[in-house]
């Protein structure tokens, strides 16, 4: 029997797997009081149903924009302070950053 070459679809999906992979396991710098104004395309409120035994609202926000391919930054507003629930700024571009003792931010490296 006469099988067709399906190396070049296999090497497609490896490729696509990598590119996902590098995706979501980008690196972030970590900032606390830091504020990152501007530049938000999406945000959301970081419920406790969204928190897990072993991770905090900030791991929520980042894993956020990790794995969303428009995510180069992110901003966490601690519980509180504009509403009863964290919330999670995504942005796509890197804006300049401002010292605000209530945030922590984030760059994806």
């Amino acid at each position: 029997t006469n099988y067709p070459d399906r190396t070049p679809v296999i090497r497609f999906l490896l490729v696509l797997l990598l590119s996902l992979i590098s995706a979501v396991s980008a690196e972030a710098e970590q900032m606390p009081g830091v504020n990152l104004p501007g530049g938000d395309y999406y945000h959301f409120p970081v419920t406790p149903e969204r928190i897990h035994s072993s991770s905090t609202a900030y791991d929520v926000c980042i894993t956020a924009c990790q794995t969303d391919p428009h995510c180069r930054a992110l901003t966490l507003v601690p519980a509180g302070i504009q509403g009863p629930q964290a919330r999670c700024w995504l942005k796509d571009g890197i804006p300049a950053r401002i010292s605000n003792p209530n945030t922590i931010s984030g760059v994806l490296r």
